[in-house]
């Protein structure tokens, strides 16, 4: 994903919301990957331990972006130290 996106970027986007914004400087790429069905709700869930009922995956062609929100069912303070756990932990999936 590093090779074909333009920007990869995650952030708590509300106290139990945590987001990737991943973003494509060339439509042919954004196409490409969302074809693929690379970014599915079962990859999500499994990388980062969380039920998929809790992933949104929305996509936006007209800015060949997509963002993945997760909600954490925990408190706020354990759920930011999991998901950045498995941030580090998955870090190397996005690459």
């Amino acid at each position: 994903m590093v090779e074909l996106a333009k920007v990869l970027r995650s952030k708590n986007t509300e106290p139990l919301y945590f987001s990737f914004d991943i973003l494509f400087d060339e439509k042919e790429v954004y196409e490409k990957v969302i074809k693929s069905s690379i970014l599915t709700k079962k990859l999500i869930s499994k990388l980062y331990q969380v039920n998929k009922e809790n992933i949104s995956i929305i996509d936006y062609p007209a800015a060949y972006s997509v963002k993945i929100t997760i909600l954490e069912e925990s408190s706020l303070e354990t759920s930011e130290t999991r998901i950045y756990m498995r941030l580090s932990s998955t870090h190397h999936c996005w690459m």
